[in-house]
């Protein structure tokens, strides 16, 4: 009985050593599956999963797929109410790192006048460098440009329900005291209470109060050169705000301000305001560089 029972066991063995060694190899002609997360190479060009419109402030930036792998990024900048820049460049795209590094920018700038479908054409340049560097974890992208460096720090966010981002990013704006640390150490709610007095004093036409905060020499349009107080309130004797301009400025709410190398920007660029004593161990004083706007009444 002990014999046919070791024999039984031992047959059993056998048979599942067998079928281990089936399961250790893998037929000949069936190579072992990866897992499915990690298999690439579908044929569509992995910037269609950042293609759309992104918006900051002045700017906004469409992102194109361009061929197998590439990318085309067009920006729009407003400098005024009837003046914009455009960027144009391409390049291919880092699945890596996430980002398009480009060499053959072109920059025009592009004047408005009562026909906008046919503004005057400027180009500046067509050799541009920089790179796009595109937010893996939310819809959103930063432009870094080499030449002008427009868009330091300034985050594009795209088309896509942003909500919650937003809120979250304007809720840590409001907080902190160094908002416009890039361009002036007073803090964020001293440059904004000045912002509003300065807002409410351009829409009220009150050049005074302008005239007290100007950095001079300052140029007027048509290439006016003001050099005082005085020069600026009788340069502006008879002007007015112009309706477009109002409109925007109206809209500005002077909290989290758009700012870059040129200083604090109010709307669409009719005021801007910069810090004398930016990078220097003076107090800081924000005085208005740029007044645009204004016509005759």
């Amino acid at each position: 009985m002990k014999k046919k029972l070791l024999i039984v066991m031992m047959a059993c063995l056998l048979v599942l050593l067998a079928a281990c060694g089936r399961a250790n190899t893998a037929p000949q002609n069936e190579a072992p599956a990866e897992p499915a997360a990690e298999t690439t190479g579908d044929g569509q060009n992995p910037v269609m999963n950042f293609v759309g419109l992104y918006g900051a402030g002045k700017g906004s930036l469409l992102v194109e797929a361009e061929g197998e792998d590439g990318a085309k990024i067009t920006v729009t900048w407003a400098n005024g109410a009837a003046e914009k820049s455009q960027w144009v460049m391409s390049g291919p795209f880092d699945e890596e790192t996430l980002s398009v590094a480009y060499s053959n920018c072109v920059k025009t700038d592009l004047v408005f006048t009562d026909d906008e479908s046919d503004p005057a054409e400027t180009e500046v340049y067509t050799d541009g460098t920089g790179r796009i560097v595109f937010d893996g974890e939310r819809y959103a992208l930063s432009w870094e440009d080499d030449q002008e460096h427009i868009a330091d720090g300034t985050v594009f966010l795209g088309g896509q329900p942003v909500e919650e981002t937003e809120q979250t990013e304007e809720a840590a704006a409001e907080e902190d005291p160094n908002y416009y640390a890039m361009v002036t150490a007073m803090e964020k709610s001293e440059v904004e209470r000045l912002a509003a007095t300065v807002r409410e004093a351009y829409l009220a036409e009150d050049w005074a109060t302008i005239a007290e905060l100007i950095r001079y020499p300052i140029s007027m349009y048509p290439d006016v050169k003001v050099n005082s107080e005085e020069e600026f309130l009788a340069y502006m004797n008879g002007k007015t705000v112009h309706e477009s301009d109002r409109a925007v400025m109206e809209e500005e709410s002077c909290r989290n301000m758009f700012f870059n190398g040129q200083g604090i920007c109010f709307a669409d660029g009719e005021i801007w305001m910069n810090d004398i004593h930016y990078m220097t161990e003076e107090p800081p004083v924000l005085e208005i560089v740029a007044v645009s706007g204004i016509v005759e009444k």
